[in-house]
């Protein structure tokens, strides 16, 4: 997992630029910044994944509480006192709403390919295909070329699935060297469980009425009227 995060896609907040000047170009990169602080220009692709809130708060919990992105965030270990964190975008990388918003008012962008993990687990092809048409150029048509090789596409399908990335993958994470925050495991090299469940809808388990209540509100007060609300379902007070 060292290669594929600093080598194959730097995770750039810990990697540090230096990893990425070395990599030829064409290169990939991996950043969890806004799109206000994520680095522009006209000749890079910028493909975004938003996840239902809901879900993404629950995945979210687990990544803190597991040691993966920082325990001190929250005191007792609670599910209850992350959601109040997360509602009130008291986070790393700030208010959820206004991550996706950045990158959803540019999703028309012809450098901006706006997916949802939903639509990526329920039609990963379809999306795989998405992604090979954007990242083409000139000189490539890597969406030509996946249709007609289908056991090529096959191939990433089943290297891309969830379920072999979480049994094929063994996530041994360190941070880059002289990165280190001193914060997590990731520093130790320890196993961590990256990929947990990756279902949808695992929400339920989790919310109580009240906290979904408050999440839809929260959801209206800071993108009602931009499209972001009509990506999944809720139930919106009148």
């Amino acid at each position: 997992m060292d290669a594929l995060s600093y080598e194959i896609a730097p995770y750039l907040e810990r990697a540090g630029t230096r990893v990425a000047d070395s990599l030829a170009s064409p290169r990939t990169l991996n950043v969890h910044t806004t799109f206000e602080l994520t680095a522009q220009h006209l000749q890079a692709k910028y493909i975004y994944v938003a996840r239902d809130p809901r879900d993404a708060c629950v995945s979210y919990f687990h990544f803190i509480k597991d040691g993966i992105g920082g325990q001190e965030w929250i005191d007792d270990g609670s599910f209850d006192q992350f959601f109040e964190e997360f509602l009130q975008g008291d986070l790393p990388y700030g208010d959820y709403f206004d991550h996706i918003k950045g990158f959803w008012l540019h999703r028309h962008d012809s450098n901006v390919l706006f997916l949802t993990y939903e639509e990526m687990q329920r039609d990963p092809r379809k999306c795989i295909l998405s992604v090979a048409k954007f990242i083409s150029d000139n000189q490539n048509d890597y969406e030509k070329m996946l249709t007609l090789e289908p056991n090529l596409l096959d191939k990433i399908l089943e290297n891309t699935s969830f379920s072999n990335m979480k049994k094929e993958i063994p996530v041994v994470i360190k941070r880059a060297t002289n990165n280190s925050c001193g914060d997590s495991k990731l520093d130790e090299g320890v196993k961590v469980d990256f990929f947990r469940k990756g279902i949808v809808g695992d929400w339920v388990n989790y919310f109580s009425s009240e906290q979904e209540m408050a999440l839809n509100q929260r959801m209206m007060d800071k993108v009602s009227g931009t499209g972001i609300e009509n990506l999944w379902k809720f139930s919106f007070s009148s």
